[in-house]
């Protein structure tokens, strides 16, 4: 559960305490029947919004954005923060985290202004406000996995909320610390906080958080493998939750409880606790958590060895998740088909879950690198309005002290020297730190490519080798003849050792004039076709070596070619290969043609049927794919015993 899936559930449980009573909601919607359109309207739907969060989440968002609507035309200034800060607390709860660490910087942004001009009356409102927009960015920053960032909002919200003297503030922030602790696995720092946040609940008598209290701090002993301080805190809660009566926090209980009687092997009570959690989270909606419920009741099973009960629920698990398109619970899913498969000796289909759970990690980790680029634009244009504000505030009080000195000419002329040279040097600074970030996203994104090539390429690979690893070790145990596995290692690695080849030569920079990749294409080609007895030759222009090609270029004509003259040794049955490179009208042309049996390339019926040439099988998928990737002309061509010509041409500019 821990960390994303343990945030989602505690920061639910944490909001419960800010629910109202219908009556109030029904109270502010009498209001705004003869509310005028006026900055009081504004006031009134951001808390009907606030009082509809965990009520109905939707019907919050689309209220926040009509009062953000109206204070804009208004030019409200603090009723745009109010409701940026309201959207962004909004968009945690739906997951939508990037967004809302958006709208809650913007809110900073205008609440900062606002402070550098209020007077002493009205700071301490404007400082409570300041501090709920701050913890509303830690919330987006943690939920998206961004810890630093996320520690780093949360300290300047309790710093914020001590000052005004807000204990209810204070306790959401030491809560925020605990977590974030404890997904570092600092346990006895993660329980002083958490500590620090009950007592302060304890002292406002604010139930439903205390039963939330004891509920993380008994998930908190559990990680510490203190079971029975763990089932104890737990059950405590329980105790209390039932004084508040409130199906959040029931659920969580009772999918901790679930957790920790699965861990002392007591399958009978986890499997009691998950479903009463699970029976809660159909009745409310609350599809984030129903597979990681599905995903605890199959493990359960298959820990009892109930195998058919345990597949329906992983199967349950799986469909869920790709129904809500959560990729951690797609990969949570299949490892643990992969392991219940394996424990019924079915290695073939474990190998295939497993693959399936590598390729959903990978999807996940290519998905946090870009969003983490799109994160270091937004801290970018958020540092750019800040310093626009500074400059603002600067600019302001100079005006004022130039209107109290207009006599002086002199000092007059000064000032404009000096604010000119501050303008000018600030423009300067601003100019070399756009350029070293762009510097750096350039460089984190052929990070972020070879990291992608490394993932796709190697990753199944490695998984396969794991796999067949254990299955050569299960044989040899029971004496059982292994040498057929040991051979697909062996293949395996072969293939893993060639891809890492192409990768390493694709991305070295001296490579990447066009007469090395022709130099390596002569030597693959001489490598695949003599041993088959296969005549080739090899023709290009002298006037496109000297061409420049990027390591993405080297890599994707590399590959089209080497999968090219693959398919002529599997299935051209020819005696001659011609290739040719060629430079027309701006264009990079490569042809390869042989004198083989050729195929059929009419349409085929779907799905497609393999064909003994291999028309309809991954390769020319994949030729085709790269060819696309390069906004290159792919093209095959071929007659039945009339040989086979593949045309691929990209524009190099």
């Amino acid at each position: 559960m821990k960390p994303l899936l343990f945030f989602v559930m505690q920061y639910c449980l944490l909001a419960q305490a800010a629910c109202c009573q219908n009556q109030k909601i029904d109270s502010l919607k009498n209001i705004l029947k003869t509310q005028k359109a006026d900055s009081s309207k504004v006031n009134v739907l951001n808390e009907m919004a606030n009082q509809l969060r965990y009520a109905d989440t939707d019907s919050a968002i689309s209220i926040s954005n009509e009062a953000l609507t109206l204070a804009m035309k208004l030019n409200f200034e603090i009723g745009i923060a109010d409701s940026k800060t309201s959207i962004s607390g909004l968009f945690a709860d739906k997951g939508t985290y990037y967004e809302g660490a958006r709208f809650g910087n913007e809110a900073i942004i205008l609440y900062k202004k606002l402070l550098s001009l209020a007077g002493a009356s009205h700071r301490k409102i404007i400082l409570e406000k300041l501090g709920n927009a701050y913890m509303e960015v830690g919330h987006n920053n943690i939920g998206q996995g961004n810890l630093d960032e996320g520690s780093k909002y949360t300290f300047l919200s309790l710093k914020v909320r001590e000052e005004v003297g807000d204990k209810k503030g204070i306790a959401d922030a030491e809560w925020n610390i605990g977590y974030i602790n404890l997904n570092q696995d600092n346990f006895s720092e993660a329980l002083k906080h958490y500590f620090i946040s009950l007592k302060l609940y304890q002292q406002l008598a604010r139930k439903a958080d205390i039963a939330s209290a004891y509920n993380v701090i008994g998930l908190v002993y559990f990680y510490q493998g203190n079971y029975q301080n763990g089932l104890k805190s737990c059950l405590t809660a329980l105790h209390l939750a039932k004084e508040v009566k409130d199906d959040y926090i029931f659920a969580s209980i009772y999918d901790n409880l679930g957790v920790i009687y699965k861990k002392q092997e007591n399958y009978g009570e986890a499997l009691k606790y998950h479903f009463a959690a699970l029976k809660i989270y159909e009745k409310t909606g609350n599809n984030e958590l129903i597979p990681y419920t599905y995903n605890n009741i199959g493990l359960s099973y298959m820990k009892q060895k109930r195998y058919n009960d345990a597949s329906e629920y992983l199967g349950k698990a799986l469909s869920f998740s790709k129904k809500i398109g959560s990729l951690e619970y797609m990969r949570m899913s299949y490892l643990n088909w992969s392991e219940l498969d394996s424990s019924q000796g079915n290695y073939k289909k474990a190998l295939e879950h497993y693959k399936s759970s590598i390729t959903c990690r990978d999807s996940l980790t290519n998905e946090n690198s870009e969003k983490k680029i799109i994160q270091l634009q937004m801290q970018y244009e958020f540092d750019k309005k800040e310093d626009q504000i500074k400059l603002l505030s600067t600019q302001n009080k100079l005006q004022t002290a130039l209107a109290q000195q207009q006599s002086q000419r002199k000092n007059f002329a000064y000032a404009g020297i000096g604010v000119i040279l501050l303008a000018g040097g600030y423009g300067f600074y601003r100019f070399r730190r756009r350029r070293k970030l762009q510097s750096e996203q350039e460089m984190l994104n052929e990070r972020l490519r070879i990291s992608r090539e490394l993932h796709d390429d190697m990753g199944s690979t490695l998984g396969s080798i794991s796999i067949y690893s254990e299955v050569a070790k299960n044989r040899s145990a029971k004496n059982e003849n292994a040498d057929e596995v040991i051979l697909k290692i062996g293949a395996a690695s072969r293939e893993l050792i060639d891809k890492m080849s192409d990768i390493v030569w694709s991305i070295n920079p001296n490579n990447e004039s066009l007469e090395q990749l022709q130099n390596r294409m002569q030597a693959f080609a001489a490598m695949i076709l003599t041993p088959h007895n296969i005549q080739y030759s090899f023709l290009t222009d002298e006037s496109i070596k000297k061409l420049k090609l990027t390591a993405e270029e080297r890599k994707n004509i590399f590959l089209i070619f080497k999968e090219a003259i693959h398919n002529i040794v599997k299935y051209a049955d020819c005696k001659e290969v011609e290739i040719k490179l060629s430079l027309q009208d701006d264009q990079l042309e490569m042809i390869i043609k042989d004198d083989g049996k050729g195929f059929d390339t009419s349409p085929q019926p779907s799905p497609p049927v393999e064909r003994e040439n291999g028309l309809g099988g991954n390769g020319i998928k994949n030729m085709k794919a790269r060819a696309e990737s390069m906004h290159a002309d792919f093209k095959i061509s071929s007659e039945i015993n009339k040989g086979t010509s593949i045309e691929f041409s990209v524009n190099l500019n």
